[in-house]
């Protein structure tokens, strides 16, 4: 019969440990691998480290069966081989399990990695991509401006001649090698195609579209990437981009827009296929929304052909990275598991490319993001091995050690705590701040010298009475409010009072926080305030002082602007600065000496800076110049510059008078002297 019990015991006991064991290392991998794959391979191991432990336990059950020895320490540890047994068992499943996280914090830390590196190479794809765009825009409205564009077609439209086409031609292909446009359209106001710098004239849906919302605007109209006609000689590539831009005139009626024809193939396809670091599957591409399907944008990697041609619709491609942005599931930046369009794993940053409806995609496949972990495993498992050992041996002196180590530790807490009770009692009574701990009741519990002294009152005074025996009835209330708010938190809290005391009104900055028992229940609070008054009248005394500064700054009738002499960025500008410019202070402060001028020979961004280096030495610099407008409008001014200090920090101090403000007409082009 008792060995019928015993038996029963030990497969209670060991259906409970199992349970536990499972529920607990499951929440362990859980928390530590996010990542489904690395997930998987772990739990095959989780299940690997149940069996051994299962095994080690089944050996005590064996022995358990038999009579308990009666050899036991005093602790009531038995000290057979047995307890050895289970002591070693829970460590190596310990240490195994603990192996196990480290895998899996090495695959985290990997993807952690990857995925910095992934959000690092799209956001300067997508910037690099941006900048190109924005190029290309700028050369567009280079053309809408081109006057004698304008009038070579006016005149040959009037006229009919075949000079006037010529030089027409002529312009259009200037445009196109300019800005390496292989082909540059000129469209009637109907958006027909009138003239074309290469090859046949062709009219495709797009660029007619574009050319329309180009002439009802008035601005640069960009069509979208579009495949064009198979094998037509303008377009041998298949893939477009076209940028339209409205030409300025009107004369007698005549309306025309120009089209920049942009080849993808010369840089954007390139540049988004090119991976700036070795790898066997990382890859970049372009994609949009096409109503209910993924239109990818360019040549992939791994399938070829592929540029407006591959189709994926939502309902067939839900795990798609693509799919996931595009129906909301994912945001762009953040990381996004998936799959891609081979339908392997992979993990990717998603990049909305602005002033497009495109989006960026940086991916890796998972197998080689988790290629490093593997041999960081191996070594992992080593070490375990190693650690195995150690605690086999340490197993066996821990019993004999434990009760001495038991002894002297308690002994060291007890110093430690009368060290630090010492120590507490030195600090407060020697702070400058008042501390001070009260009960949940309001009661003063401790009180420093400092708090005596601001209330006026001695320590016996203060103990065991609350704030309403102390203070006046409604400095009381708000201290009592506050004290409150702590309890009913978990965290300190800052704040100002102000009380009155017997040095009459002052502000404290008190911070105060609750006090637990060992259980975790609030039996208090502690506080530490700091007399403030004085710094709170010259923080008055400081904002005055500045107004001052600013009102005598801001009265100076001629423009002036404080620069960095290291850099020439401003630092400050007056408000006549600002009504001669036009630039507000805060744009005024991304500004620096080199933007105020129109960069016109002689008086170029060098010319200045020769005089703003020489005024940096500490030498004189007058001179007049012509400076900028926001607007662009050229204005001739008197400048002064001279160097200054603020708060030891090397400065320039320019002085600007506008010369049309003097009734002055003329202006030296060379100034008074040529800068250093």
């Amino acid at each position: 019969m008792t060995r019928n019990r015993s038996v029963l015991r030990l497969v209670l006991l060991y259906a409970v440990l199992g349970i536990a064991w499972t529920v607990f290392a499951e929440r362990i991998l859980l928390a530590l691998a996010p990542d489904g794959l690395v997930l998987s391979h772990l739990e095959v191991w989780n299940g690997v480290i149940f069996v051994i432990f299962s095994a080690g336990f089944l050996f005590l059950a064996a022995g358990g069966l038999r009579e308990p020895e009666p050899d036991a320490g005093q602790d009531g540890v038995p000290r057979g081989a047995g307890a050895l047994v289970l002591v070693f068992t829970a460590f190596a499943a310990a240490i195994v399990l603990t192996g196990l996280g480290g895998v899996a914090r090495t695959a985290d830390k990997q993807r952690e990695k990857e995925i910095e590196r992934l959000q690092s190479i799209a956001d300067l794809k997508v910037r690099q991509i941006s900048l190109w765009l924005g190029e290309r825009l700028a050369d567009a409205r280079v053309v809408r401006n081109d006057d004698s564009l304008f009038e070579a077609y006016a005149d040959w439209k009037r006229t009919g001649e075949d000079r006037h086409r010529r030089r027409l031609l002529e312009r259009l292909r200037m445009h196109g090698a300019t800005g390496d446009y292989p082909v540059v359209t000129l469209l009637d106001e109907a958006g027909r195609v009138v003239l074309q710098s290469e090859g046949e004239a062709d009219e495709e849906p797009p660029l007619r579209e574009a050319a329309l919302r180009a002439l009802a605007t008035g601005e640069v109209i960009s069509s979208d990437l579009y495949g064009a006609a198979a094998g037509h000689p303008s377009h041998p590539h298949g893939v477009h981009l076209d940028l339209v831009a409205p030409l300025r005139g009107g004369r007698d009626g005549v309306r025309a827009a120009v089209a920049l024809r942009i080849d993808p193939n010369r840089f954007l396809y390139p540049y988004i296929q090119t991976w700036p670091v070795p790898s066997a599957s990382a890859e970049t591409l372009l994609f949009r929304g096409e109503g209910d399907h993924v239109l990818f944008l360019n040549e992939l990697r791994h399938r070829s052909n592929t540029a407006l041609k591959l189709r994926v619709p939502f309902d067939r491609g839900a795990d798609l990275l693509a799919v996931q942005v595009l129906m909301g599931r994912a945001k762009p930046g953040e990381p996004v598991e998936g799959r891609d369009y081979r339908d392997v794993p992979v993990l990717g940053v998603v990049k909305s490319v602005p002033g497009t409806p495109w989006f960026m995609v940086a991916k890796l496949d998972k197998a080689e993001l988790y290629a490093p972990t593997r041999g960081d495993a191996a070594w992992i498992a080593v070490a375990e091995i190693l650690a195995l050992a150690v605690a086999a041996v340490a197993i066996t002196l821990i019993h004999q050690r434990r009760e001495l180590r038991h002894a002297r530790l308690r002994r060291q807490e007890q110093e430690e705590k009368l060290r630090a009770l010492q120590l507490l009692n030195a600090v407060a009574e020697s702070s400058t701040d008042s501390i001070f701990a009260k009960d949940t009741e309001g009661r003063y519990i401790l009180v420093n010298r400092e708090l005596s002294r601001q209330t006026g009152k001695t320590r016996e005074e203060i103990l065991g009475r609350n704030d309403r025996e102390l203070f006046a009835q409604e400095d009381a209330d708000r201290l009592v409010a506050l004290d409150r708010q702590v309890l009913a938190g978990d965290h300190p809290i800052t704040a100002e009072e102000t009380l009155t005391t017997p040095g009459g009104r002052r502000t404290f900055q008190s911070t105060k926080g609750p006090l637990f028992d060992t259980a975790g229940n609030a039996i208090g609070l502690f506080g530490v305030a700091r007399d403030i008054t004085e710094h709170k009248f010259q923080e008055r005394e400081l904002r005055a002082g500045e107004a001052r500064y600013r009102a005598v700054f801001d009265a100076v009738s001629d423009a002036v602007s404080l620069h960095d002499a290291a850099t020439g960025a401003i630092i400050e500008a007056n408000d006549r600065f600002v009504r001669l410019f036009g630039y507000s202070r805060n744009e005024a402060r991304n500004l620096e000496i080199g933007d105020l001028g129109g960069d016109h020979p002689p008086h170029t961004r060098d010319w200045l800076r020769g005089w703003f280096r020489r005024a940096g030495r500490g030498e004189a610099a007058d001179f007049e110049w012509q400076a900028r407008r926001r607007d662009g409008r050229l204005f001739p001014v008197e400048v002064r510059m001279r160097r200054t200090e603020v708060a030891g920090h090397a400065c320039v101090l320019v002085l600007m008078r506008s010369l049309e403000d003097a009734a002055r007409t003329t202006f030296s082009e060379g100034g008074r002297a040529q800068p250093a």
